[in-house]
């Protein structure tokens, strides 16, 4: 029983992997001209959740400090995040996206919904539903790691 889990669950893993990279970006569009890291883009996508402390984001990259203030450094150059002093301790800094930053994330977001929107619209209702049903118990499955934590 134990093997056709595993077995189950690298299918899952390999079959994720295989989705991811066929939502990923085409060479040359959509965030070539911003050149993010991945590192930076999860920290972004942090940012678009609201402002954020360093620690937060250092944790949150599972990075260190001095590490993730250069990366928030080149962000700050790139004109997608700001600092600005915490209204309740003045000795803090969070960060929050600029307009831009956030502009950025929208149009990523959007360009991702319509890929997934693409590729729902190649199955049948049939086959739809049965995706949606194991997202479902997926998301659900999530939701129960998070409350064990």
């Amino acid at each position: 029983m134990q093997i056709a889990k595993d077995r189950l669950t690298q299918q899952l893993v390999d079959l994720v992997e295989r989705i991811s990279a066929q939502m990923r970006p085409e060479s040359g569009e959509e965030w070539s001209e911003l050149e993010l890291t991945m590192p930076q883009f999860r920290a972004i996508y942090l940012l678009s959740q609201g402002p954020e402390r360093m620690g937060n984001i250092a944790g949150h990259l599972r990075t260190s400090m001095s590490s993730a203030t250069s990366m928030i450094d080149r962000l700050v150059d790139k004109g997608l995040v700001e600092r600005a002093p915490d209204a309740s301790d003045r000795r803090v800094v969070t960060c929050l996206l600029t307009s831009r930053g956030r502009e950025e994330m929208d149009r990523f977001l959007r360009i991702n919904q319509l890929r997934l929107t693409r590729m729902a619209g190649r199955l049948t209702v049939e086959e739809l539903q049965a995706v949606v049903d194991a997202m479902e118990i997926l998301c659900s499955a999530g939701q129960r790691g998070c409350q064990e934590n």
